[in-house]
């Protein structure tokens, strides 16, 4: 399989597996919409937490179909372009926290980030 091809695969594979995204990309994505939300966005501590979900992926997709692999290079070609899309959907207001269990709103919750921000400043 050509490493283009081979990217995209695991990239596909790791997007539309149910357990990984209930299990390790949609906790990612929130803590990264949090982070932005808070202005504590860091590009390559989410890359790093991008490549922990894709080896995940490719350690499953191996299990799911041995004899198969990924090289590392394809590896962190699948967590970048999947860090790529996150960037893009967030910027185009696709991507929204969810809200805190209880039923409180994104309103609320952007309120309880911005009293917390406030309050570690105070600190200082």
């Amino acid at each position: 399989m050509r490493e283009a091809q081979a990217e995209d695969e695991l990239e596909l594979y790791v997007v539309n597996d149910g357990d990984l995204y209930r299990e390790h990309r949609r906790p990612l994505e929130q803590r990264l919409i949090l982070a932005n939300l808070a202005g504590t966005y860091d590009r390559l501590r989410a890359l790093k937490g991008y490549d922990a979900l894709v080896r995940e992926g490719a350690r499953r997709y191996a299990r799911e179909f041995p004899g198969s692999s990924f090289s590392p290079s394809e590896k962190k070609d699948a967590a970048s372009s999947m860090l790529g899309t996150f960037e893009v959907e967030y910027k185009l207001g696709n991507m929204k926290p969810d809200g805190p269990k209880g039923g409180a709103s994104a309103a609320q919750l952007n309120r309880d980030i911005a009293e917390s921000l406030a309050s570690k400043k105070r600190k200082r």
